[in-house]
């Protein structure tokens, strides 16, 4: 994990890699509060994102309680996780290709849902 504290005003923020199709140009990111760079990154295949630490510890915190509540397969007895498709949310093996059971979302699930 990356974590990056700007020099200026001092806000801290969780810079989230993203790996994308090729890009002809690179770009940067600015702190959200006093505007100066923060990191620069030049063409290929990389995209990054500034995300506030309150925000980052938000989805980590429902990231931990979706793990948490996630039911076993019932075909190999692992955790599933959620997972969004064409018809919407679902559980989905953890294994998958292997194991590809799927799960409806319960109605005490809902609240994990972003």
């Amino acid at each position: 994990m990356s974590f990056i504290k700007c020099d200026d005003c001092g806000s801290e923020y969780y810079l989230k890699h993203i790996k994308l199709p090729s890009r002809d140009v690179g770009d940067s990111v600015e702190c959200h509060v006093c505007g100066k760079t923060l990191h620069k990154w030049g063409k290929g295949t990389d995209d990054y994102r500034l995300i506030s630490i309150e925000q980052f510890n938000k989805q980590q915190k429902l990231a931990q309680e979706q793990r948490n509540r996630a039911p076993l397969c019932q075909s190999c007895n692992v955790k599933m996780e959620l997972k969004h498709g064409s018809y919407g949310w679902f559980w989905g093996c953890t294994r998958y290709p292997k194991c590809s059971r799927t799960m409806n979302i319960r109605e005490s699930d809902r609240d994990l849902l972003y």
